[in-house]
This record gives C-alpha cells, structure tokens and sequence, in this order.
C-alpha cells in the first residue's frame, strides 16, 4: 500500500490464494480450508482439481499414475481449446475462481491496476477468460486494467521472495 509492502503481524499478509470465491470442487487446499482459489488456478492446483474431477467428465487429458508426476496446465488448456469437457471444466473453475478474487480485491483495495502474474497465466488463455468473467461496474475504476507481468513467470517467485527481503 502507497509503495509499501504490508507484512501482517506473522508476516503472512496478502496470501490471496487462501480465499474461497463460491467455487465448489471440494478440494482440500495446503492451509487446511476447502476449494481455496491456489487449490483451484495453481499449476498443482489444476492437477489436483482433474485427478478429483476426472470421475465425472469424459477426458482425453492423460492423468499419471504417479501423483508425484504433475500434469502440465499447457495440456489442459490446449484440450480445453478443443473442447475436451474435464479441462474445459478445469479452466472454467480456475477462471471463476480468479475472477471473483480480482473482483474482491478491487472492491477492498480500489487499485488503478490489476498485475496477474506466474506461469498458469503466462500464455494469455485463461486471462482472456477471467476477463470475460469481470463485472463491468465492479471493475470500472480499474482504469489501467488487468494485465499479466512482463516479468519472466519463471523467476516471479524469486522476484517476489527477493522485493520482500529487500523491503526488512
């Protein structure tokens, strides 16, 4: 806020992914609460959500045995382009999800710009979708929009581990 980082008292403050936005996949997610938007648009999360889900919608997604072999999002979306019904599920959940976090954190942050950022939004295909998902009014003081960083999703972590040690 006005250039600053905020911390939190256990420095846990802005850990965005651990909210609930009314997607139901009944997911457990690492913080212990259920369907927490990183349980549903993260790289693990997609993984996660299609070995759930796989039950339920015919795929061509191929799904490893061995859960320590993460299915890539690139693979989800380039099905999802050609209709395959789990990953066209897939990506309407995680855009959902995404879009109802944008929307509550504009609602409590009133911010002039939305940065996305991190490998699951690199390629623009589900930052197509979550921009379809937006509600007009709700976003109408976003004035420079919701764009995806320039910075190399690679390395965003990094960067980001990087800004908060240089800010102590």
């Amino acid at each position: 806020m006005n250039g600053r980082q905020i911390r939190g008292s256990h420095f846990n403050a802005g850990e965005v992914g651990h909210v609930r936005v009314g997607v139901n996949v009944g997911i457990k997610c690492t913080c212990g609460r259920v369907d927490c938007v990183e349980a549903i648009a993260s790289g693990i999360g997609f993984d996660r959500c299609a070995r759930i889900l796989q039950k339920d919608y015919t795929t061509d997604l191929h799904i490893p045995a061995d859960k320590g072999e993460r299915i890539p999002v690139s693979e989800i979306f380039a099905l999802s382009r050609k209709g395959d019904p789990l990953c066209v599920k897939l990506v309407e959940n995680a855009s959902e999800a995404l879009a109802n976090l944008v929307m509550n954190l504009v609602r409590v942050t009133d911010p002039e710009t939305i940065v996305l950022g991190g490998g699951v939004v690199a390629d623009g295909y589900i930052h197509a979708k979550i921009m379809e998902l937006l509600n007009p009014t709700t976003m109408r003081f976003v004035s420079n929009g919701v764009v995806i960083t320039k910075l190399n999703p690679e390395f965003i972590g990094l960067l980001g581990a990087g800004a908060v040690a240089m800010n102590m």
